[in-house]
């Protein structure tokens, strides 16, 4: 896995809104591959982040569902829904182990 850091955005120099300033964090620090929520889909502009020479790849979230208090399961909810509603099982879920 090599070197990893984790670096807050804020303290890092950017400029820009969305796509752009996206590209003005991720260039300096030598970022090739940008790994996003599937929600950015509405606003990341692919053909910019492609014209700086990165690639983008969004993440898939198929997690089995589980019971929901208020039904039918909506799967765009936080995890802490999924901690509330199943308490210890909660990894089971999201490790299915």
């Amino acid at each position: 896995m090599g070197d990893r850091r984790f670096l807050r955005s804020s303290a890092l120099p950017s400029e820009g809104t969305k796509t752009d300033r996206l590209i003005s964090i991720l260039k300096p620090l030598g970022c090739t591959h940008y790994v996003s929520g599937p929600s950015a889909k509405d606003y990341l502009e692919e053909d910019k982040i492609a014209s700086a020479g990165m690639t983008l790849e969004y993440m898939t979230y198929n997690y089995p569902e589980y019971p929901q208090l208020h039904p039918p399961y909506d799967p765009q909810v936080s995890v802490l829904d999924l901690l509330f509603m199943t308490g210890p099982e909660a990894p089971k879920y999201i490790w299915q182990l």
